[in-house]
């Protein structure tokens, strides 16, 4: 039997990565794309099955980006899984706290990570990154010094990274809720919840 192709937006390791593992029981084949408009154009082009994509996050808001695609495509809804997210501070192996000048990761958990950022490293530059994977398999292929980026223990692990500060996200309980989106309408069982994307006259 062949794997499902996956869509996600992210790179292996990344948190959308994390969903779409939790979403499916049987072997995947992700197919990573660098934007949420981008999960959409792959199943559009038969390249990927399902998509897996953010929706909201209990610190960060809605992701409005999924919003609006949701209005561009005509895609079912299938289901849905809530993800705790906690944030890594990753740098090459021996990189100390006090070292570190510049730290690089999604805008979304730049900001899930204002307190910490602010206390421990307030003169540190902030660069956004398109994925929090993504900024640590940079830092993995050209690493250099005072660089750190935030992102999942998975994706530390995956490049062999330090995690140099551990669950720095300003909320313990901080969870993020992807979708799971089909291009064709399918049967859900013990479906008990409906989703709706309004837009008002004001």
């Amino acid at each position: 039997m062949s794997s499902l192709r996956v869509a996600i937006q992210g790179q292996a390791g990344s948190f959308h990565d994390a969903a779409a593992q939790a979403v499916f029981t049987q072997t995947i084949d992700l197919v990573t794309c660098q934007s949420f408009a981008a999960v959409f154009q792959a199943l559009a082009a038969g390249r990927a099955d399902y998509g897996v994509v953010a929706a909201e996050n209990s610190l960060y808001g809605s992701i409005h980006e999924t919003y609006d695609q949701l209005l561009l495509y005509d895609y079912a809804i299938i289901g849905e899984v809530a993800l705790p997210i906690h944030q890594q501070l990753i740098a090459p192996a021996g990189t100390k706290l006090a070292n570190i000048t510049t730290v690089t990761s999604h805008p979304a958990a730049l900001d899930q990570c204002r307190q910490f950022l602010a206390q421990q490293l307030p003169h540190a530059q902030l660069i956004e990154h398109h994925d929090t994977a993504g900024a640590v398999a940079d830092l993995a292929s050209q690493p250099q010094p005072g660089q750190a980026a935030i992102a999942s223990t998975s994706a530390a692990q995956r490049h062999g990274m330090t995690i140099v500060a551990a669950n720095i996200e300003d909320e313990p309980d901080n969870i993020t809720r992807f979708l799971t989106l089909s291009p064709r309408p399918q049967p859900v069982a013990q479906a008990n919840q409906a989703s709706l994307v309004l837009i008002t006259s004001h």
